[in-house]
């Protein structure tokens, strides 16, 4: 009886090994074929300091004069709340959540973006979800700045948890997937979460 209860364990233990074995094996697939992790950990976690430390004024809060006009050289750091605020008066709005490095067919380039948002008269907001200083530090042709998300005020470094606190605060009603980063607002209301605009 007792080789029969160790075998059992023994069976229960490689069990177990197998499917943490599957699960790690899944997680780097996603990983390879997603947009989150390309080489280093950006899109894991936020690269914040490493971004600012190359270019200290790069990444400003925006002001508080609504009158000041914003710079297309500077990514404006901020929070859900204050994004909710800037659109709720947008008839149609498309916050796009920007992976900077992103190479799949779902990443559109900032420049096209902007010109079919224009063209379906969309209000076009870019949110980057990691910070990235080569990607933030080229010029686009956007008609508002590039915004990313605040970590220290969601005090934390890793883009999972403040992306999530991040929409928590945006849209408190409404839940997305990881894979949806097209969002379209209207009247500061989410009316759908897309993984493809086009």
């Amino acid at each position: 009886m007792e080789d029969i209860k160790s075998l059992f364990k023994y069976n229960d233990l490689k069990n177990n090994k197998h499917g943490i074995l599957i699960l790690l094996v899944i997680f780097c697939v996603s990983m390879v074929y997603s947009c989150s992790f390309k080489g280093t950990f950006q899109g894991l976690t936020s690269y914040y300091k490493k971004t600012s430390e190359l270019n200290s004024d790069l990444i400003q809060e925006p002001s508080s004069d609504t009158s000041l006009e914003y710079r297309s050289d500077v990514v404006y750091r901020i929070t859900g709340s204050y994004l909710k605020q800037q659109i709720i008066n947008e008839n149609k709005v498309l916050i796009y959540l920007w992976s900077p490095n992103c190479s799949s067919s779902i990443c559109i380039p900032l420049n096209v973006l902007q010109k079919y948002a224009i063209e379906h008269k969309l209000d076009l907001y870019v949110v980057a979800t990691y910070y990235d200083y080569e990607q933030m530090n080229k010029v686009y042709n956007l008609v508002h700045p590039i915004y990313s998300i605040d970590v220290e005020y969601y005090k934390s470094n890793l883009t999972s948890r403040y992306l999530k606190k991040f929409l928590k605060d945006l849209m408190p009603e409404r839940d997305i997937l990881p894979e949806e980063h097209y969002l379209i607002f209207e009247r500061g209301k989410m009316v759908r979460a897309l993984k493809m605009i086009v």
